[in-house]
């Protein structure tokens, strides 16, 4: 949790790296798939369920995800308000989080 920021090397060649770069070259793309991939598949989809599986409500907790962050600095926020769209579909919310909506 308090580690200094590493280097971006994923656009280096595996080559010209050392054996701790490389190593972390690694780590940075299997921590990159994992947050694009897994953590997308935690959330059920519902273009392709039954409508009302899994509809977001007032109350919920939910995770806001940052594209290039680590997961430690992804909020948790509590659901305040939805806001349905034409088709009566919640396709967005308003958010509360510690550091304001």
């Amino acid at each position: 949790m308090r580690a200094l920021p590493q280097l971006d090397l994923s656009e280096e060649k595996s080559n010209r790296l050392s054996r701790w770069q490389r190593i972390q070259q690694l780590r940075h793309q299997f921590w990159k798939k994992w947050s694009r991939d897994y953590v997308q598949e935690l959330q059920k989809r519902q273009k392709w369920k039954s409508p009302g599986d899994t509809t977001l409500t007032v109350g919920q907790l939910v995770l806001l995800q940052k594209d290039n962050a680590p997961s430690r600095h992804w909020k948790l926020g509590r659901v305040k308000k939805v806001h349905p769209g034409p088709d009566n579909v919640v396709r967005a919310a308003t958010i509360k989080t510690s550091h304001g909506k």
